[in-house]
């Protein structure tokens, strides 16, 4: 069976998706295990299609021989703490024997506690996402091993329980080491009645987006509210509006990652039968054609792929016909996310770029409104609006002889929960829980717990089945999926080189100079080049990749 091969181990680091779900509360302990599971609002609703006889009695049957603690140790993002516990709840009226600790650890810090634990010599946790901290000295389970085994949860096969996308694949160690059951895409966001006032329309072109804010900034509104803090440059929306325009100039790339016939990772089944298509938004998927990170880096080494371009030009040149002049001045590089967003929710900006979380926001905020005329956000500030409707619009295209294929934008699995390799015994009982939870009875418990508790998700679930509050399930209908710059390698580097602090300050200060006008796009291109060539050897030693294995792509590294 083709399976769905992420790039995990270099792509959810760079593009960071499951750091866009709001901070929740400060990540106190929560334990099932030293009490009877109270019978709580959440675990009392069953799922709407109840588990067929023969499945119960499968669980009834195993029930007892399950033992032991499982530790679950996720950012504690709003509403996680409650649905994690209404899960494990849930799962304990099946399971008493089995304990279950939620420890929820520091969003903003999560990083930083990925790596005690990979310095530490035996880690209590057995759940969490290590995609968001350099992890690649832990012992992973592979869910491969897992995956085909009937799940008593279903009474059928536990792959099927969802999306074959929520699979993720490491392109370092080959093993199926993630399982990310939320998708999110990121999107422009406008104000309905903004728009009408103007006279404007959605805008399907770059070029179309300049004249609308043309008119907007004419009609007395402020045409963008962004973040232009570092964090926005280097981790939030400046950075992902950068790979979706570096995508749209290096899409061919994929023929110079691709693995080759004799390369290490070549997969004759996928490999043997693909043919590139710039037409086909989903052509360089991971699940279509696989990537040969080692050629990744050779390409960046030997010039292949590099930054001093036309092609990069055109693109950064865009850029500044529209930030920061359309997006407050030079006021947006001292703007972060949360106030951006109360900007364009007070009806001040006309358009914001969001992911999918955000309809959630709005709905609640507006909501909020239609009651008192105001909002309290996370952070206790009282925000005053009136109610407006929310139009959304995929990105705009740049367009001329740089540009080879029309934009995509961010878009997929999220969450990336990775679990830790231990005794056999151990292994599967974690396993049996990772199946209660992702499957239609166990992720609705759990949506309905967060969500109840302030909670968010970033856009539809990859879990078949869930049952949605009405009013989200309708706003959901909305999304579409138009392809992922994700497939591809070069826009990782876009922003700076992975993994690499210096490399991302650098890029940040070298991009505030150019937006103000302080260095032409030729000197902005060619510090952008040595960023990259000065910082590329950090990363390298990171990936356990030598200067030896760069000239030799086909071979697997020694480091692998």
């Amino acid at each position: 069976m083709k399976t769905k091969k992420v790039m995990a181990m270099l792509l959810c680091a760079a593009m960071g998706l499951s750091l866009l779900s709001g901070c929740g509360n400060d990540g106190e302990e929560v334990k099932t295990s030293t009490q009877e599971p109270q019978q709580s609002e959440v675990a009392e609703k069953p799922a709407e299609e109840p588990v067929e006889e023969t499945v119960e009695e499968v669980v009834e049957e195993v029930a007892e021989e399950l033992s032991g603690t499982i530790t679950v140790c996720v950012p504690a993002r709003a509403g996680a703490e409650e649905g994690w516990k209404a899960v494990s709840v849930a799962y304990r009226e099946m399971h008493p024997d089995v304990d279950i600790v939620i420890d929820l650890k520091d969003s903003e810090s999560y990083a930083d506690w990925v790596t005690t634990v990979v310095n530490s010599t035996d880690p209590a946790v057995d759940i969490a996402e290590f995609g968001l901290g350099n992890a690649s000295a832990l012992d992973m389970l592979d869910y491969a091993d897992y995956l085909d085994l009937e799940s008593p949860y279903s009474g059928g096969i536990w792959r099927d329980q969802f999306d074959a996308t929520a699979v993720g694949t490491s392109l370092v160690t080959g093993e199926q080491d993630t399982l990310s059951l939320n998708s999110t895409q990121v999107m422009w966001m406008y104000n309905v009645e903004i728009f009408e006032k103007a006279g404007v329309e959605p805008p399907e072109t770059w070029d179309e987006l300049i004249a609308v804010c043309e008119k907007l900034q004419a009609a007395g509104y402020q045409p963008i509210t962004i973040d232009g803090d570092y964090f926005s440059f280097t981790t939030m929306t400046f950075k992902w509006l950068t790979q979706v325009y570096t995508d749209q100039i290096t899409r061919s790339l994929i023929n110079v990652y691709r693995a080759q016939e004799g390369d290490y990772c070549y997969d004759p089944d996928i490999d043997g039968a693909w043919s590139y298509d710039v037409n086909d938004p989903w052509n360089d998927a991971t699940s279509e054609v696989t990537q040969n990170i080692v050629r990744v880096v050779a390409a960046c080494k030997d010039g292949t792929y590099s930054l001093d371009t036309e092609e990069n030009a055109a693109m950064w040149t865009n850029f500044a016909k529209v930030f920061p002049g359309y997006a407050g001045g030079e006021a947006m590089f001292g703007t972060g996310f949360d106030n951006v967003a109360n900007v364009f929710y007070q009806g001040k900006a006309a358009m914001m770029i969001n992911g999918g979380w955000g309809i959630i926001d709005y709905m609640r905020m507006m909501e909020e409104f239609k009651e008192s005329g105001s909002y309290v956000n996370e952070n206790g500030e009282e925000i005053s609006g009136e109610i407006f409707t929310l139009g959304t619009f995929s990105m705009p295209s740049m367009t001329g002889d740089a540009f080879e294929a029309e934009a995509r934008t961010i878009e997929g699995p999220t969450q990336n929960l990775t679990v830790l390799s231990k005794d056999q015994e151990h292994n599967d009982l974690v396993m049996d829980f990772m199946m209660y939870y992702s499957s239609a009875e166990g992720m609705s418990i759990y949506l309905e717990a967060l969500l109840g508790a302030g909670g968010i998700i970033d856009g539809p679930v990859l879990v078949h089945d869930v049952v949605y509050p009405e009013e989200i399930a309708k706003a959901f209908e909305e999304v579409e999926y138009l392809g992922s710059v994700a497939n591809g390698y070069a826009n990782v580097f876009a922003t700076g080189v992975p993994y690499v602090e210096e490399s991302a300050r650098e890029f940040y200060n070298n991009t505030y100079s150019y937006f103000m006008g302080e260095i032409e796009t030729d000197e902005f291109l060619d510090r952008a080049q040595e960023n990259m060539d000065t910082y590329l050897p950090g990363l390298m030693q990171i990936l356990n990749i030598s200067d030896a294995d760069a000239e030799n792509p086909a071979a697997a590294p020694a480091g692998f």
